[in-house]
C-alpha cells in the first residue's frame, strides 16, 4: 500500500469516527430533552416519549424492553389520563380507626 492511500483510509475512519459521534451526541440530546419534558409532566412529553421510545426498540434487549415499556404506558389508558386529565385516581381516605379489628 502506498503512502497516499493509507492516508485516504485513515481519512474515511476518522470522517466516519466523527459522523458516528456526533450522531451519539444528538440521540443523548433528544433523549435528555425528552426525559425532562416527561419529568416536568408536559404534554409534549408524551409525544417525544413515544418517538423515544420507538427509537429505543433498535437497540436489543434492554432498549427493546424500555420502548414495549415505555410504548405500553404512553399509548394506554394510564398514560392517556395522566397526561391529559392529571394524575391518575387518587386512592381514597383511609378507613376510620374503629373499623379496625
Amino acid at each position: 500500500m502506498h503512502e497516499n492511500q493509507k492516508m485516504m483510509i485513515g481519512g474515511i475512519f476518522l470522517g466516519a469516527s466523527i459522523l458516528i459521534g456526533l450522531l451519539v451526541l444528538v440521540f443523548a440530546g433528544f433523549y435528555g430533552f425528552t426525559g425532562w419534558k416527561v419529568y416536568k409532566e408536559q404534554k409534549i412529553g408524551r409525544i417525544l416519549g413515544i418517538i423515544a421510545s420507538s427509537f429505543s426498540l433498535l437497540s436489543p434487549p434492554l432498549g427493546t424492553a424500555l420502548g414495549i415499556y415505555g410504548l405500553w404506558f404512553l399509548i394506554g389508558n394510564e398514560g392517556k389520563s395522566f397526561y391529559e386529565g392529571g394524575n391518575i385516581a387518587a386512592p381514597g381516605p383511609p378507613p376510620a380507626p374503629n373499623s379496625w379489628k
